[in-house]
């Protein structure tokens, strides 16, 4: 812009600056300032340029620019038709009115229920007594059948078995009764017993511990006379009984003591 003005000032300054040379030689003269001053057209008319452009070609650019977009944009699309209504399912409908139908009926049936219950109770008939139970059956003497279980085997010989059957009981009186019953002779004697080391001393340890309370004579010496030949041949180094040998002859020994304190003169003489 600063260029095309400057040539129009200077196409239309050629024309005058002709007139004032012949102004000149025609004895007219000019201050060379206030040519200069009058000659300065460029500050102002840059100055209405601008005012021009920024006033009238700007804001009329931008309207056109303006309209042309707003052709050039094509218009927004049209909202979507709201949808439709869902129509109710005549069946689903049928079913449910069929299900609230039968609730209600249920509850209608519970509700008398719960009257004719109440009712009931409050007219109750007395039950007849409830008939005592049958007394018990006398059960079987398990220690009485155990005995003789220990006749038919001790008739047989079979003294492992019988005296087995005795100590497993881990009662002490059935433990003097297969003693009273054996000959120990035939049990203890010979060149080995016929019992096994575990057997002998489980029979020592019961035996021992029927002592302080035995108080007739005779099952006291059945008692001592087991217990003396036991100890003649008990092994206490057999591996199937040597850990808990100790502890049953400790409580042999406590028990000996305890029937010697009661006074008994049977334990008077040397075992």
């Amino acid at each position: 812009m600063n260029k095309v003005v400057q040539e129009s000032l200077a196409s239309f300054g050629r024309p005058l600056q002709s007139s004032m040379d012949k102004l000149g030689k025609q004895g007219v003269r000019v201050d060379p300032k206030d040519l200069q001053a009058a000659m300065d057209l460029e500050t102002p008319i840059k100055a209405a340029l601008a005012d021009t452009v920024r006033n009238v070609f700007i804001p009329a650019m931008e309207s056109i620019t303006a309209q042309i977009l707003q052709k050039a944009t094509p218009p927004p699309p049209p909202p979507p038709p709201p949808p439709p209504a869902p129509v109710p399912d005549k069946q689903l409908l049928a079913a449910i009115e069929n299900l609230t139908q039968t609730i209600s009926s249920m509850n209608s049936r519970m509700e008398a229920m719960a009257n004719e219950i109440k009712s009931l109770k409050s007219h109750s008939v007395p039950h007849p007594p409830v008939p005592p139970p049958p007394p018990p059956v006398a059960p079987v003497n398990q220690l009485e059948a155990v005995r003789n279980e220990i006749n038919v085997l001790l008739q047989q010989n079979q003294f492992q078995a019988a005296f087995t059957k005795a100590v497993s009981t881990s009662n002490t009186d059935m433990a003097v009764y297969v003693c009273s019953r054996a000959n120990i002779n035939a049990v203890l004697g010979g060149s080995a017993p016929q019992l096994s080391q575990p057997i002998l001393l489980c029979l020592m340890q019961q035996l021992g511990a029927a002592l302080p309370t035995t108080e007739s004579p005779e099952f006291l010496t059945i008692e001592l006379e087991w217990l003396q030949e036991i100890a003649l041949v008990l092994n206490p180094t057999d591996p199937n009984i040597q850990r808990h040998v100790p502890q049953v002859l400790q409580q042999l020994v406590g028990c000996l003591n305890q029937k010697i304190a009661q006074g008994n003169p049977q334990l008077r003489r040397p075992l």
